[in-house]
């Protein structure tokens, strides 16, 4: 599996309640830019119901959002956990050494002398910074993933077309992989 592609579908965020009496919602975002909610068109949830977005506010760096058809606080408070998800492709084209992680899942995680380790299968951030969920492939290896942190000393190479990234982790960290699965 390559990565994600185009016609992929990306998670930018989930509903966390109501907010109003009048169908207003707050969101977690998972963007950079939450205002640029209402430029990429209707969002869809994981079945494909659409919403189409009217308007987008951000105050003190809470995200509140309207989406046609929302009218009333119970509607919105039983959306609450739902995620909105759009199409990659319609959004902005990144910059040179930036990434959706939906790019990124999928993608060959290879060592430096360009030996295969395994596969991202997930970007995690539990607030220190974004961390590759790398699971670990052929014999010998553990079962269980591993996190390395996604940065540009410890991921020097990313080749989206090629289908693989290079992952130079820092010191310990596959060491000690390697004694927990020989114990």
């Amino acid at each position: 599996m390559v990565s994600a592609g185009k016609s992929a579908r990306i998670c930018l965020g989930v509903i966390a309640g109501a907010r109003g009496v009048r169908g207003e919602m707050r969101f977690r975002s998972y963007g950079d830019e939450p205002r640029d909610l209402s430029q990429y068109g209707a969002l869809e949830t994981q079945e494909g119901h659409q919403f189409a977005i009217e308007r987008v506010s951000v105050k003190g760096g809470q995200v509140s959002l309207s989406v046609h058809g929302v009218t009333s606080r119970e509607e919105a408070e039983a959306l609450k956990g739902t995620k909105l998800y759009m199409l990659r492709a319609a959004l902005p084209e990144t910059e040179r050494d930036e990434f959706y992680h939906a790019d990124l899942v999928g993608l060959v995680v290879k060592d430096k002398g360009g030996r295969q380790m395994g596969r991202v299968v997930a970007v995690q951030n539990f607030g220190a910074g974004d961390l590759l969920e790398v699971l670990p492939d052929g014999e010998g290896k553990v079962d269980a993933s591993f996190f390395a942190p996604f940065s540009l000393e410890v991921v020097p190479v990313i080749d989206l077309e090629g289908g693989w990234l290079t992952l130079d982790p820092p010191p310990g960290l596959i060491e000690e992989l390697t004694e927990e699965e020989q114990k």
